[in-house]
């Protein structure tokens, strides 16, 4: 299965915001909102895909090839943004468990006109 994903994928980890709940007094730790705006857009993307009549959610072993394409010079701690685009597959209904992930290879292209993300996912044998 091949994916493209547009936009600038941002890091679950970095930047959270955290706050004290209003009533409960517990602290409370929510992922930044850049990248709450990236899933915005990601996920919108992602289950476009689940509608075609042959798609079956991921239940089993993949591996998971990333190509990053780079805006200008920009750059990322790469595990954190493959980390984010694992955890939106999974809020996507596109795989269970990203946990499922067994391997899988990345690139990155820099000085490219837009911002995206392609992914080959492809079911392990085993």
């Amino acid at each position: 299965m091949k994916i493209t994903i547009l936009g600038r994928p941002v890091s679950k980890k970095n930047s959270k915001r955290n706050f004290v709940h209003k009533y409960t007094h517990r602290m409370i730790s929510i992922p930044s909102e850049a990248y709450e705006n990236f899933k915005s857009v990601a996920i919108p993307q992602l289950k476009a895909l689940t509608y075609s009549r042959d798609f079956k959610i991921i239940d089993s072993a993949v591996r998971v090839d990333y190509v990053f394409y780079r805006k200008g010079k920009y750059k990322q701690d790469f595990d954190n943004a493959i980390a984010s685009i694992n955890d939106i597959l999974q809020d996507a209904g596109i795989i269970v468990d990203d946990e499922l992930i067994q391997e899988g290879t990345f690139k990155r292209y820099v000085g490219c006109s837009e911002w995206k993300t392609e992914l080959e996912i492809t079911l392990i044998d085993t």
